[in-house]
């Protein structure tokens, strides 16, 4: 289990990055919404599903303390694709309101390290 927790808090890293990369390739122009939101699509939800059905398969016992770590990654992994997909979305339909309500799902999904406690302590229990 703590494997599977440190391999995700790497993955997550390598994700998020993506997913800067692919807001500010937006800010600067010159990429249409359309091939954002495909980008969203395959580089971000695509790899939080991957991650969310990767950590569905473990099955901890719950008395363990990496337990509880393990359901708070599954949900902020829920959380992210469900955001992430909304994004694109919102942006072919070219819709203001369901980008601006995407952006805070995925703010409100903070990091995974700061949600239910220390992910990362739990990770080397």
């Amino acid at each position: 289990m703590r494997q599977e927790i440190r391999q995700f808090l790497r993955e997550d890293a390598a994700i998020t990055s993506a997913w800067r990369g692919i807001l500010e390739e937006g800010r600067r122009g010159g990429t249409s919404f359309d091939e954002l939101a495909g980008r969203l699509d395959t580089v971000v939800a695509d790899q939080y599903e991957q991650s969310f059905e990767q950590l569905s398969k473990v099955h901890p016992s719950p008395e363990l303390p990496s337990a509880a770590t393990l359901e708070t990654l599954r949900n902020y992994a829920e959380v992210r694709r469900n955001a992430s997909r909304a994004l694109a979305e919102g942006l072919r339909a070219k819709d203001a309101r369901q980008i601006r309500e995407a952006m805070e799902q995925a703010r409100r999904a903070g990091q995974p390290l700061q949600q239910g406690g220390s992910a990362g302590s739990a990770a080397g229990r």
